[in-house]
């Protein structure tokens, strides 16, 4: 398994649009820290986590995956605690 953050931009004005991709998250057992910012342990490279998660956006939609590691530093301000317990066990 591999660490990932994923963020996108959404850009539709109609956000039940992408209950699809929410949904694809939570399935995976992403960690949601911000608004648009989730982390996941998932097999696979970046390229296919992004090519995955594409089908649940907008063409004008953006994505990116990065590979974190278990020991990578993070800080983190006011976000939501789901994510920074998942970071802390993850990362720690």
């Amino acid at each position: 398994m591999t660490l990932y953050v994923i963020t996108y931009d959404v850009r539709a004005k109609n956000r039940e649009d992408y209950q699809s991709l929410y949904d694809q998250l939570k399935e995976w057992g992403a960690a949601h820290l911000q608004n648009s910012v989730w982390m996941a342990d998932l097999t696979g490279t970046a390229a296919t986590v992004r090519d995955a998660l594409r089908r649940h956006l907008h063409p004008d939609d953006t994505v990116c995956v990065v590979q974190i590691f278990s020991n990578s530093g993070w800080a983190t301000w006011n976000a939501r605690k789901t994510g920074t317990d998942w970071l802390q066990s993850h990362t720690s």
